[in-house]
């Protein structure tokens, strides 16, 4: 990016070798100052004109697309520095975009939690934590954020600590399928199989070709020795699955 623009003025320096010797210094002078501009304002965006979003869109589709973690984290990192003040999480300053801040630190969150799936370690849900917790303290409305917080500490064992998360994301979104699926598990994990089925069901309501609450009702169900019913969600669950993908 640089050097395109370097080779554009080196163009137009070619096109003066007519110009009287005055105005040619003087235009010469003002190139210099163009040249320190665009090379300060590069650095200023990012390497070669990658900017905080470029970095961010970087990520994620590391995260999405390609499932490479350490490469993700590295992108959301590089979006991070390049916001001011939002690496501490607070992103007051002026030329902090929050909606980027907010989100390079969600994303990070959910690299540590899924870098060693299907089983991360306590280590890694409590990074994963602190990554949302920074994007919740520039962004506290952010349901995605609250919902997958909810699920981490309730790998934890901090149940009362997760339903408080995930109420409060219900509470913003009261139709949000991944809130209401997470609370079913952390019901569940407490043994309220009955309390975490209405979950379940609700989830399965709220986004009905998604398979992952209709699996989970499946489950339920047959701890519950309802083989019928549990049958039923099982087969709707794979239904869904195979219209997935």
């Amino acid at each position: 990016m640089i050097a395109e623009r370097l080779s554009g003025i080196a163009a137009l320096f070619r096109k003066t070798d007519k110009l009287p010797q005055s105005y040619l210094s003087f235009m010469k002078m003002k190139f210099v100052i163009l040249i320190f501009f665009i090379i300060i304002s590069s650095v200023a965006t990012g390497q070669d004109g990658n900017t905080a979003r470029d970095w961010l869109k970087k990520g994620y589709d590391f995260y999405r697309v390609d499932r490479n973690y350490p490469e993700a984290m590295r992108c959301l990192d590089k979006a991070i520095e390049l916001s001011p003040s939002c690496a501490d999480g607070r992103c007051d300053n002026a030329s902090c975009d929050k909606a980027i801040c907010s989100e390079a630190w969600y994303y990070k969150g959910l690299c540590f939690a899924d870098i060693k799936y299907p089983v991360p370690d306590d280590l890694d849900h409590g990074e994963a934590i602190k990554c949302y917790d920074r994007a919740l303290s520039i962004n506290s409305t952010y349901v995605e954020a609250l919902s997958v917080r909810g699920w981490s500490l309730t790998e934890l064992g901090m149940f009362d600590e997760a339903l408080k998360s995930l109420d409060r994301a219900l509470e913003l979104d009261p139709c949000f399928d991944d809130a209401w699926d997470n609370k079913g598990y952390t019901l569940y994990r407490m043994g309220k199989n009955e309390d975490a089925l209405e979950c379940f069901y609700k989830a399965a309501e709220c986004n009905p070709r998604w398979s992952d609450p209709q699996s989970n009702i499946c489950a339920v169900l047959q701890d519950l020795g309802r083989k019928e019913e549990a049958d039923e969600a099982c087969a709707r669950s794979s239904e869904l699955e195979i219209r997935e993908y």
